[in-house]
């Protein structure tokens, strides 16, 4: 049988037809795909009366896709609407649903599905279901959010029909892309009851395909040995899903390792995926180099990224992996701030203050920008992200606020609450082993250390700073050196400012490394 040929028409009884779908449904259930394919394509399903048809078009669609490709449906449905050109109303509604869905882009799926659900029949609940799917994630990938009354209309549906597939049910949908929307904890609570039954109903690919999901959730909470338990199946396989490319290559980026990244973007994706590998794979390269402050690579690779992301019409940032705000980042440090900027307020645009991630992901920008003018106005920028980013759930991203919250405050000279900032920043890293922003985190610490803090001094601070450190009173310190208490008190001043601090004891923490090893060195 050639894939994509038009269904046969053999001239069945609908007597038959009744019992072909259901045979075509116990093999989907029984994940016999290619079985309920065959069955189907063997069936002359337009000619079919509305309720069979509206049962076993999805049944044909699923497992052609699982058989043959992502990209099958659109054969198929090319066929079908050819045959249904001239049939009544309801039929071409049913039609429009799958066309729908089979439609790239995003708000043209919008008003296909719409369309569809204002002709569909009450003998087609299965068709109003997928419509209703349809629209539900057409909005969040042009950015809208997540529809909570779509959802609700979805599990009115569901009462009233059989679900041929879990993946299909509301609760599935809430799993794939509440997390894309910034709400990790829906998207895990759905994503497990999910999994836990397929397995429970031995449907190994169903299972995978919500393991692949979670897995994605967990590495973006910084649940990296749990994402990684999740794909163990997946290692050394190939081809892979986009899906499964893109949490696979999340876990290694955190991991930094490099060889399992580049593993991942050599592999192959499944057929039908291509468009949508491709911009995984350069949105996992970019953010590498993002992570390794390779900034004029990551807004190569990250713009390219986002071409993609537009041509697939995919506007929510969730849905574009998050990259924004790292090619924001890039921007920036390439000497674009207002290309930075526009990410930021798109970012405030589609939160409308409601959405904790976005305002914090916009805050960092913004704070980062400022940060060549306003140093003050930098801080209390990335104390909002920081503060934002609290109880978002993305620990990656409270961590790069809390990275560019000290290194701000190490250049406005404020190198206790630098330290604060990153020790709070590399605390998180270790809790999640993501060490690809811990190894930041580490080299921004290094810059706020006795060492690199003493560098601000003057050779006399210096002198003064340790021998107050020891215990010398300012008399003694301005006999030892010829000088005036007055002089001694004002460099002291002096340095306690620069070093950030506001008192001896404060100092002597600071310079205990030093006294221990160059107690005969007073200079040092």
């Amino acid at each position: 049988m050639t894939a994509g040929a038009a269904p046969r028409s053999p001239g069945p009884s609908p007597e038959d037809d009744a019992s072909e779908v259901s045979r075509s449904e116990a093999l989907f259930h029984a994940s016999d795909y290619a079985g309920a394919f065959d069955v189907l394509h063997a069936r002359n399903i337009p000619a079919m009366p509305i309720p069979l048809l509206d049962r076993a078009l999805p049944i044909l669609l699923m497992s052609g896709d699982a058989t043959l490709g992502e990209e099958f449906s659109v054969t198929v449905l090319d066929d079908v609407e050819r045959q249904t050109a001239d049939a009544a109303a309801p039929i071409a509604s049913i039609v429009r649903t799958y066309r729908s869905e089979a439609t790239a882009e995003p708000r043209r799926r919008a008003v296909l599905a719409t369309a569809a659900l204002e002709g569909l029949p009450a003998e087609a609940p299965i068709a109003r279901h997928r419509a209703l799917a349809v629209l539900l994630a057409a909005k969040v990938d042009i950015g809208e959010g997540l529809d909570g009354h779509l959802l609700a209309q979805m599990e009115e549906v569901e009462r009233e029909i059989d679900l041929v597939a879990s993946v299909d049910s509301a609760l599935a949908q809430r799993g794939f892309l509440a997390y894309q929307v910034g709400q990790l904890d829906e998207s895990r609570t759905a994503l497990r009851l999910l999994k836990r039954k397929a397995r429970a109903d031995q449907q190994p690919f169903i299972e995978s395909v919500f393991a692949t999901h979670l897995a994605t959730v967990d590495a973006y909470a910084g649940r990296l040995a749990a994402a990684a338990a999740l794909l163990d199946s997946y290692r050394g396989e190939t081809p892979v899903s986009p899906a499964a490319a893109r949490a696979l290559g999340l876990i290694a980026l955190r991991a930094a390792d490099d060889v399992a990244f580049q593993e991942v973007l050599l592999q192959p994706t499944l057929q039908g995926s291509a468009i949508h590998g491709a911009f995984t794979r350069r949105a996992l390269t970019g953010l590498g180099a993002a992570r390794r402050e390779e900034w004029r690579e990551a807004y190569s690779q990250l713009s390219r990224a986002q071409m993609h992301a537009r041509s697939l019409g995919l506007e929510e940032p969730g849905r574009r992996m998050w990259i924004d705000v790292d090619l924001a980042r890039a921007a920036i440090a390439i000497g674009r701030p207002g290309e930075a900027a526009r990410i930021s307020d798109n970012l405030e645009r589609l939160s409308a203050g409601a959405r904790p991630i976005l305002d914090g992901m916009a805050g960092r920008i913004r704070g980062v920008i400022a940060g060549s003018d306003d140093p003050a106005a930098s801080i209390a920028i990335l104390e909002e992200s920081v503060a934002a980013l609290a109880g978002a759930g993305f620990p990656d991203q409270l961590a790069l606020s809390l990275l560019e919250l000290g290194r701000a405050l190490t250049r406005a000279e404020r190198y206790t609450d630098a330290r604060k900032a990153l020790d709070r920043a590399r605390v998180l890293t270790g809790l999640t082993g993501d060490r690809a922003i811990g190894l930041l985190v580490d080299r921004a610490l290094r810059l706020t250390s006795s060492d690199a803090l003493l560098a601000a001094l003057t050779s006399r601070e210096r002198q003064i700073a340790f021998a107050a450190a020891r215990g010398a009173t300012s008399r003694e310190i301005a006999e030892a050196g010829f000088t005036s208490i007055r002089t001694v008190e004002t460099q002291l001043s002096s340095a306690y400012r620069k070093l950030g601090i506001t008192s001896r004891a404060q100092l002597t923490v600071l310079l205990a490394d030093h006294l221990r090893e160059r107690a005969h060195d007073p200079e040092s």
